[in-house]
């Protein structure tokens, strides 16, 4: 038997040093009864990781609710920024005088529906040039539940009234 082995009770003297280490001979081997109480995971350890994730997933609910009604909110404005540009191309395609464009903007606009069923209103605006050959400005503003979602203008060359 190897000096200081039989001195301490976790440490078995039969046993011949694997580790490599082997430093004063002591062995690194446990007796086959350590650990035999902690059979696994038990059932309170499951349920407190169980409460743990819950919690965590529950941090996690507000931010995912706002980045939703975020998301929402863009693809209406992206829908009511398509529209506006889709009236300022019909707008510059109109015929080349105040007059026209002054028919085109006070023509009834058709309303328009987003994805998510909100109802898109258009206003169009013409101001005209106080001489002649000109640029008019042509403004299109898209609204829904009195709130605006888009606005832009262009300039569009007109020759005469």
């Amino acid at each position: 038997m190897r000096q200081g082995a039989a001195s301490h009770p976790f440490f078995y003297s039969n046993h011949s040093d694997t580790t490599g280490g082997g430093a004063g001979g002591v062995s690194e081997t446990l007796p086959a009864e350590a650990g035999t109480d902690d059979a696994g995971i038990g059932m309170i350890e499951i349920v407190v990781a169980m409460f743990m994730l819950a919690l965590l997933a529950l941090s996690f609910a507000p931010l995912l609710a706002g980045t939703l009604r975020l998301a929402a909110g863009n693809a209406d404005r992206t829908t009511a920024t398509e529209l506006v540009e889709r009236q300022l191309a019909e707008a510059r395609g109109q015929t080349a005088t105040c007059a026209g464009l002054t028919a085109y903007a006070a023509s009834p606009v058709p309303t328009s529906r987003t994805g998510r069923g909100v109802v898109l209103t258009s206003a169009r605006d013409v101001v005209c040039p106080p001489t002649y050959p000109g640029t008019a400005r042509v403004t299109v503003r898209v609204t829904a539940d009195g709130a605006t979602l888009a606005t832009a203008s262009t300039l569009v060359y007109v020759g005469s009234a």
